[in-house]
């Protein structure tokens, strides 16, 4: 019997050239590119995506290793994470150091929309959607803060920040967020290894969550 874990390389990453950058080099695809982050597509089993330091995400195969099948731009900075809806398998939220979360179809070329609070001037290092509501993600970014966002009731604004008010803080930088996937809890972490746990009102503390 073999014991442990093997890998397999089914991508080397090349750095595109993206005009949304300020710092865009035309002429470097012949470079690697960084990979920060990847997440299957629901229900598509051998369709994956990855975001990258150029700024862009692309949709690969693990069975076609040559090139990416699609390219996604719009977001300016380094693309932290790419995280897959649980409910619909054409949508993709993004977080990126251009201080925005983006929400894509995979299906479309353009992104659907950006997120961003009007006093955030910082990186967003990690972002998730919530397993049980299928309109609701969170996001946490380098000034410490906490953000949940709901599209289905302000689109234009988190429905909860925390701290509330950063004015004249300085916070250690939060780097994870995820959400429990049977109560509603979530839980963050900072760069000094400090956790927080958060409980949303108005869900039951149950196994019996919303459908939607």
């Amino acid at each position: 019997m073999k014991k442990g874990l093997d890998g397999q390389d089914i991508m080397t990453m090349k750095r595109l050239s993206n005009s949304q950058r300020d710092d865009n080099i035309e002429g470097m695809n012949f470079r690697n590119s960084t990979g920060f982050s990847f997440d299957f597509l629901k229900n598509e089993g051998s369709l994956y995506l990855a975001s990258s330091e150029d700024g862009t995400i692309h949709k690969c195969s693990k069975s076609y290793t040559d090139g990416y099948l699609e390219s996604y731009f719009g977001h300016k900075g380094s693309v932290y994470k790419v995280r897959s809806n649980p409910f619909c398998s054409d949508l993709f939220l993004t977080c990126s150091a251009d201080w925005t979360c983006g929400l894509w179809n995979w299906k479309e070329d353009s992104c659907k929309g950006f997120y961003k609070s009007l006093n955030l001037f910082d990186e967003v290092y990690d972002i998730e959607w919530n397993p049980w509501r299928s309109t609701m993600f969170g996001s946490v970014a380098k000034d410490g803060r906490l953000e949940i966002w709901d599209l289905s009731m302000e689109a234009n604004d988190p429905i909860f920040t925390d701290p509330e008010d950063l004015k004249d803080k300085e916070l250690p930088a939060r780097k994870t967020i995820k959400f429990s996937a049977n109560n509603p809890i979530i839980v963050t972490g900072d760069v000094n290894g400090d956790i927080k746990v958060y409980r949303l009102f108005g869900f039951d503390d149950s196994f019996n969550m919303p459908d939607k």
